[in-house]
């Protein structure tokens, strides 16, 4: 436990004025004309792209000095080409109805779907299926314990023996988490004193992009009612890592964690001190 002195507010003043300053990280692709694109071809001819959230050249220039360049040159290939997110399965069309839920918490699921698109993580929308072999998988929400958020969910899940999780192989990807032993380990080398951060990327998997070819497989439908109460079923596609897709894991952990551990160093470097690493 903490002195008895000890004062989380106090300490986090302290610590801000020992040298720690605000510095800006360019580890994020700016939003200009030259950002970086990634592309595909839709069916009638017309180019799809999502912006690249994540700068290959910083990457690849502040990791030179790696002891695993193999990996380093992943992590670059990742941020400029998209993940391969291990879909081994059919290539046909599968189309499924939205969950209940979805309608039940209509404004938290349209405000999620507009704020993914102003980020350039979703492409849309659509009045038809843009792409060949289309997998439309159903949204679902559910509010957060104690508050008043929801989470929404794409269930790739469903519908069971045709979904796009299903042919993504459970053997290839899986995940491991640190533990508390891990934290307990680390606080224990860094000794007495020391001050404990949490470093956490908001949204961390919509930073990853997915290849285009496999776009058509992170399809999902919600319906626009205009004033007149007509209702219009519109088509979209994630362009990014979603919750909830198996290979979302520690193959992509990875990338991830190579993220956290560059600003930490980058912080380190800059005079923020500490340790770093552990995501």
């Amino acid at each position: 436990p903490p002195p008895p002195s000890f004062h989380a507010d106090a300490a986090i003043r302290d610590w801000s004025v020992t040298g720690v300053q605000t510095c800006a990280l360019p580890i994020f692709s700016k939003e200009e004309a030259s950002t970086p694109v990634l592309q595909c071809v839709a069916k009638d001819g017309s180019i799809l792209s999502a912006p690249v959230k994540l700068n290959a050249d910083v990457f690849q220039a502040e990791l030179c000095d790696h002891d695993d360049q193999e990996f380093v040159q992943r992590i670059v290939r990742t941020c400029r080409e998209g993940v391969d997110i291990g879909y081994e399965g059919p290539q046909q069309p599968v189309r499924s109805k939205n969950w209940p839920s979805a309608t039940k918490f209509s404004e938290a699921v349209q405000q999620s779907i507009d704020k993914d698109i102003s980020l350039g993580r979703k492409l849309g929308p659509f009045l038809e299926e843009p792409l060949d072999n289309m997998v439309i998988s159903p949204l679902g929400a559910f509010q957060k314990k104690r508050s008043t958020k929801c989470r929404i969910i794409h269930d790739l899940s469903w519908p069971p023996g045709k979904s796009v999780n299903d042919f993504i192989s459970s053997e290839r990807f899986t995940l491991t988490y640190m533990s508390i032993d891990d934290v307990v380990k680390r606080i224990h080398d860094y000794g007495q004193g020391s001050l404990l951060a949490k470093l956490d990327l908001a949204d961390a998997f919509h930073h990853i992009l997915v290849r285009p070819d496999q776009w058509r497989l992170l399809g999902s439908s919600y319906p626009y009612i205009d004033s007149d109460g007509k209702q219009t079923v519109l088509i979209y596609i994630s362009a990014v890592l979603p919750f909830g897709l198996r290979s979302r894991s520690e193959e992509h952990t990875s990338e991830l964690q190579s993220l956290t551990n560059l600003v930490c160093r980058l912080l380190r470097e800059k005079g923020g001190g500490g340790g770093g690493g552990g995501g």
